[in-house]
């Protein structure tokens, strides 16, 4: 492994206890960056069907805007649950409580776009904040794990507690991997 590629230790920052990013943190802001740019495409190219004039062309593309949209949910939020709960291949079970979701999830911000286009309320970059609420939300649904009975570790004490600053207990990931395995073989 060539340690070239790493950051090099700033010696101001050494007093703070900061050496900069590891790879696999620079990985993740480079995930991050390209879910914003897909997720900033689907919103431009939702704004583009609003604007489309009734008929069934504009009802064919809005109903293939709906399937990228959930394809789109269901792969964000697979990552999600690899990347913070180890859960990988899902059952055909799991998969379709996780379509649910999320198509609920979409039907729920459809209603939030209503109310943001009379000015009701002020809208955000929804997709990206929900895929992890998408995760937990299925953790719920599918092995009734609501999010109080996770077990965290807080990484960096001086910093805010954050999503990138925390981490989920091994051995709960072990406990849903062996619940999960259990399940598969009854």
């Amino acid at each position: 492994m060539n340690r070239d590629n790493y950051p090099k230790e700033d010696p101001e920052s050494a007093e703070l206890g900061f050496i900069g990013l590891t790879k696999s943190e620079e990985l993740e802001q480079e995930r991050h960056k390209i879910w914003q740019e897909r997720s900033v495409a689907l919103l431009r190219k939702e704004s583009r069907l609003k604007a489309l004039p009734p008929g069934k062309e504009a009802e064919r593309l809005k109903k293939e805007f709906l399937r990228e949209w959930l394809v789109f949910g269901i792969e964000g939020t697979k990552k999600c649950l690899y990347d913070i709960y180890g859960v990988e291949n899902l059952s055909t079970m799991e998969g379709s409580i996780l379509r649910r979701i999320i198509e609920e999830g979409h039907k729920q911000y459809q209603e939030e776009e209503a109310l943001i286009d009379k000015g009701m309320i002020k809208g955000g970059d929804w997709l990206f904040q929900t895929t992890k609420e998408f995760a937990a939300r299925w953790l719920q649904e599918a092995w009734d794990i609501g999010q109080n009975d996770i077990p965290i570790i807080k990484q960096d004490e001086g910093r805010e507690l954050s999503f990138s600053n925390t981490q989920i207990a091994p051995e709960f990931k072990e406990y849903i991997r062996r619940l999960r395995e259990k399940s598969h073989l009854l």
